[in-house]
């Protein structure tokens, strides 16, 4: 019961990041690539051993819900269930067998910084491909795609990355 509380909260409050205070943030020029998709955060530490209908459905509702909120009729529903899809494919290509089954949930400080730094930079950039590719896809602009994507993957494993540290630091700071 705990753990869906928790999950619940973090849904909440990830939405609520990325609608009112991420998506607003002007960069001027780099704008368009350096976007962080925080949000994401929630698929990539749902645990290893959920049901996959169970995290197809829960990343197609965070997509949606962030959809809502700005209106970007179904592109951040489209990418989440990719991530979705990827994500085991992902953890099976980074993680030994015995760390892919035994672990609880992904998470810095269980799996280390370079495995998270590598899992978490390959997921966020299958999303964000996707999401640009959807986004304004014209076959003369391939290059610009990919440059968002990537500038926008960076942009957001860094801004994973320094969460983790944050959520991680204040659990062992409480006991």
């Amino acid at each position: 019961m705990r753990n869906i509380l928790i999950h619940s909260l973090r849904f909440v409050f990830l939405v609520l990041l990325q609608t009112l205070v991420l998506h607003n943030i002007d960069l001027g020029d780099y704008s368009p690539y350096f976007n962080a998709f925080l949000y994401i955060m929630f698929i990539l530490m749902l645990p290893y051993d959920a049901p996959s209908w169970l995290i197809l459905s829960l990343s197609f509702l965070i997509g949606l819900c962030v959809d809502l909120f700005l209106d970007t009729i179904g592109m951040h529903a489209s990418a989440c269930v990719l991530l979705a899809f990827f994500r085991p494919t992902i953890m099976k290509m980074l993680a030994s067998r015995d760390e892919y089954e035994f672990r609880n949930r992904p998470n810095i400080y269980i799996m280390g910084f370079t495995w998270f730094l590598y899992y978490t930079f390959f997921a966020a950039l299958i999303h964000h491909l996707w999401f640009y590719v959807i986004e304004d896809f014209r076959l003369i602009e391939l290059h610009i795609i990919f440059l968002k994507a990537l500038g926008s993957a960076l942009f957001t494993t860094v801004l994973i990355i320094a969460s983790q540290y944050l959520m991680y630091r204040a659990k062992k700071e409480n006991g």
